[in-house]
């Protein structure tokens, strides 16, 4: 019991290759210390070695067929692994044995988003929260699959409620201002990409969108068409401008600086790569922006 106890201790001091010497001795021990070999699976799991991790869950599971835990984190891993189907069981297990294990109802909505299932994710999140209201993942999560179902007013709920609780995190400001920006609440759109970018002033899609709104929105007031150049040039230099719809942005954000030649060059480029990467939608919204570019007319969304 001391090795063990000093494993788990050292583990949740993120001490992970001390924890797994004093909880290999305590399976050395007694090899049916269920407990130490889920530990041992946790910290394996932390170090990133999945194949060693599942063996020891798989083993804690048959010394305790009970044990919720090992089964959520066994499907944690799975998952990890790209094995969703069978993740996806084991998560569902986990809950037989335990209704009210919030992780496995985490993992298991995740999956669930993955897959596009967005009213069974909705499910599982909502459950996480009733559990732990206070969890801003899971907050952050249910505004997710909140927006894929279309409930918008309910994603911006949910994403307002995540940054109650953790005010700079940009996935939730990022996420809010998409949900926003469908909403056509396009200042308010703008206000938290910008405190995504406060945090991570690197987060590509972030600029992307930003950049979007000020190229391409209706409204003058809110356009500004060389902020937009720069926002849209970081997120294609960030992403080694492989990325379509980023350099259809910067195209947008040219022709709204009055940069129209460029925008032509940068939209036949933008049209190009998309085709190539079969984004034939991007391909065909490009195509049909370069025709306003070459007449001398900006990009504008639909009010």
């Amino acid at each position: 019991e001391i090795e063990g106890n000093l494993g788990a201790t050292l583990y949740c001091l993120g001490k992970y290759d001390e924890a797994i010497t004093h909880l290999r001795e305590a399976i050395r021990l007694n090899p049916e210390h269920s407990m130490a070999h889920f530990n041992l699976g946790n910290a394996l799991m932390q170090k990133d070695r999945l194949e060693e991790a599942i063996e020891h869950y798989r083993t804690a599971l048959q010394l305790n067929p009970r044990y919720g835990e090992a089964q959520s984190n066994l499907a944690l891993v799975l998952a990890k692994q790209g094995k969703r189907d069978e993740a996806t069981a084991q998560f569902k297990q986990a809950l037989v044995i335990d209704p009210a294990l919030w992780p496995a109802h985490f993992g298991l909505g995740g999956l669930l988003i993955d897959q596009g299932r967005f009213d069974g994710a909705a499910e599982q999140f909502s459950e996480v929260l009733r559990l732990q209201p206070k969890h801003e993942p899971a907050w952050v999560q249910l505004g997710t699959a909140r927006a894929g179902q279309r409930k918008l007013a309910e994603a911006v709920e949910a994403f307002s409620a995540a940054l109650r609780i953790k005010p700079d995190d940009a996935e939730a400001h990022y996420r809010l201002a998409m949900a926003l920006g469908s909403q056509h609440e396009a200042k308010e759109a703008i206000r938290h990409y910008r405190e995504a970018l406060k945090t991570l002033p690197d987060f590509p899609e972030a600029l992307n969108n930003l950049a979007w709104l000020l190229a391409a929105n209706p409204d003058p007031q809110v356009r500004n068409g060389h902020e937009a150049v720069d926002l849209a040039e970081r997120a294609c230099k960030l992403t080694e401008y492989k990325q379509p719809i980023m350099i259809g942005t910067l195209a947008a954000a040219y022709a709204e600086a009055g940069r129209f030649p460029e925008a032509v060059t940068t939209a036949e480029k933008a049209e190009t790569l998309a085709k190539q990467a079969n984004q034939m939608e991007v391909a065909a919204r490009n195509r049909s922006l370069l025709e306003l570019y070459r007449s001398g007319q900006p990009a504008r969304d639909t009010p």
